[in-house]
């Protein structure tokens, strides 16, 4: 699903730059969030995504044929959600996490 394939509805400017500019802020935290593991790419990229919807089809298009962001929301897009090996690595790093943290960080009794 595109953009193009909705009917524009036409905005009001400030409308339209106020989305414009939250659609770039989202992409901004979504790149920081790339590299910051506390910060998640996948909310801001949706987000994104949703004013772009709004603000401009070029953009939105864009977004969703890139390379390395695509692929990251295409699966919502498609109702798909988290593929499940990607569930298991992430529960089975939060759990490794977890556990290295109670061996080497609490004090020996």
């Amino acid at each position: 699903m595109s953009a193009t394939d909705q009917t524009p509805k036409k905005l009001s400017p400030v409308l339209h730059w106020a989305l414009l500019s939250c659609g770039f802020i989202a992409l901004a935290l979504a790149l920081i969030g790339i590299f910051l593991p506390v910060l998640p790419t996948v909310p801001f990229l949706l987000l994104a995504l949703a004013c772009f919807a709004r603000s401009s089809a070029r953009i939105y298009n864009w977004l969703l044929d890139h390379a390395h962001f695509g692929p990251l929301i295409r699966p919502y897009l498609q109702k798909q959600g988290i593929p499940r090996a990607t569930k298991l690595k992430a529960i089975a790093l939060l759990w490794l996490s977890i556990g290295l943290s109670v061996v080497f960080l609490l004090e020996l009794l």
